[in-house]
């Protein structure tokens, strides 16, 4: 299961001469994202990791020596509270956390561009939905598309089905069937999400030149 690239937030804990750091390193300012793996690492100045004690709310932790696992199931909040001791004093620090839904995935092929060349288009075997804008390393997989090709605002060609990432021989038979100048467009899309979840992909209109 892919992760999310992290970033770090400190919090500074000072009551008179005592002072603690705790530091949560989560996603985007401490947003959990559903339906994947969301790493967070958890540490308290002069505190060994195993004296350490976390209590989550709407939030499922695993993992071990401040390195842990956040998965979350449902949008809303969540959070995490921390207890630790300063000079034998216990403390309690609560980190909140939103929760969200992945954005919508972009269905992409080649570069993505939506004008493309025709023999570059030709050339391509496979499809993929991606995140833009998002700081994430994952790509949805595609479990299904359509496409229709136009010339001067008319369906010419049979539309064809495709099953899967990789372009099947009655899309590539489209693909060759098609002159500079015609439009394709990529639709009924769907895709799996990290936690295996189907989602619809809005269409996507290619020119061809």
């Amino acid at each position: 299961m892919k992760t999310i690239t992290t970033s770090i937030l400190l919090i500074l804990l000072c009551k008179f001469s005592d002072c603690q750091t705790v530091a949560f390193q989560a996603d985007r300012m401490n947003v959990l994202y559903i339906g994947v793996d969301n790493p967070i690492t958890i540490v308290a100045e002069n505190t060994d990791c195993s004296k350490i004690k976390l209590t989550p709310k709407n939030v499922i932790l695993s993992g071990r020596d401040c390195k842990y696992v956040a998965r979350v199931e449902s949008q809303g909040t969540a959070s995490i509270t921390v207890t630790y001791k300063v000079k034998g004093k216990e403390r309690n620090t609560i980190m909140a956390f939103r929760v969200k839904h992945l954005p919508p995935p972009i269905f992409k092929i080649g570069t993505g561009q939506r004008r493309m060349q025709l023999a570059a288009l030709k050339a391509q075997q496979y499809v993929r939905a991606d995140f833009e804008n998002f700081d994430y390393d994952f790509r949805f997989t595609i479990d299904s598309f359509a496409v229709c090709a136009f010339a001067k605002d008319t369906c010419v060609f049979k539309e064809a089905k495709n099953f899967g990432n990789k372009i099947s021989d009655e899309v590539k038979d489209l693909f060759n069937k098609l002159k500079p100048g015609d439009t394709i467009i990529f639709k009924n899309i769907y895709a799996k999400r990290p936690d295996e979840e189907s989602v619809y992909v809005e269409p996507a209109l290619i020119i061809v030149y």
